[in-house]
């Protein structure tokens, strides 16, 4: 296996290590995506829906956009790597 290839593996478990672990304290995982604005992500909750959010104004806390459907979801686990 290339070193690169060690390396991503790496980071895909610690991903997935950490998206544990914040279902498990109850918090929500923030899914950033390179087509999104800046300022808006996807949040991932414990019970598996998913909303796009953004930033609000104050950059203190986060504002729903939409609530996704379970097909829209399931399809950003897939395309970033997550669906387990």
């Amino acid at each position: 296996m290339s070193q690169t290839l060690q390396k991503e593996n790496i980071g895909t478990i610690a991903l997935r290590n950490l998206r544990k672990e914040k279902f498990a304290m109850g918090f929500p995982f923030m899914i950033n995506v390179s087509g999104l604005p800046d300022y808006q992500c996807y949040f991932e909750y414990p019970d598996g829906s998913m909303s796009l959010v953004m930033l609000d104004a104050s950059k203190k806390d986060f504002i729903e956009i939409e609530k996704l459907s379970n097909k829209d979801a399931k399809q950003i686990l897939i395309d970033n790597n997550l669906n387990l």
